[in-house]
């Protein structure tokens, strides 16, 4: 059995964005607004643990001033110790290229339709529905 991960300080949340992938993002940052569906979830140092059901769109990381946005799917999370795991697809908004997420968007489509599986369609599906917020944000950007 594994030692349990050390929690941060208290006055920290540590976010990790864990992909199907790899592991988006870990920092250290002050607080995280999380998009559930039953409502935006605010998780600070000191948060009570919990799970929670994540809702496809936006998450904001608030460190030292700045706020970082993140796409996200659908996923869950897990709050405790300081701690804050999200499972789910992620990308910084920052980091994300209209060449790179069609040509990801292209090759998933034509991937989904050689899927005979309703489980593998689900997870390919899942991976459509994010790359289409992926370019839906560069729209709103104008980019």
């Amino acid at each position: 059995m594994r030692e349990p991960e050390p929690a941060p300080d208290n006055q920290h949340i540590r976010i990790k964005i864990i992909s199907p992938q790899k592991t988006v993002l870990m920092a250290e940052v002050d607080k995280v607004l999380l998009p559930c569906f039953n409502g935006d979830l605010m998780i600070l140092p000191r948060h009570a643990p919990c799970f929670c059901a994540i809702k496809a769109g936006k998450l904001l990381i608030y460190d030292k001033g700045k706020i970082i946005p993140v796409i996200v799917s659908d996923g869950v999370a897990e709050i405790r110790r300081n701690i804050c795991a999200v499972l789910a697809w992620g990308m910084l908004c920052d980091d994300i290229k209209r060449p790179e997420v069609e040509a990801q968007l292209a090759a998933t489509e034509k991937l989904l339709k050689t899927i005979h599986t309703s489980e593998k369609q689900m997870e390919v599906l899942a991976r459509v529905r994010f790359l289409n917020l992926l370019k839906a944000e560069l729209d709103a950007r104008g980019e």
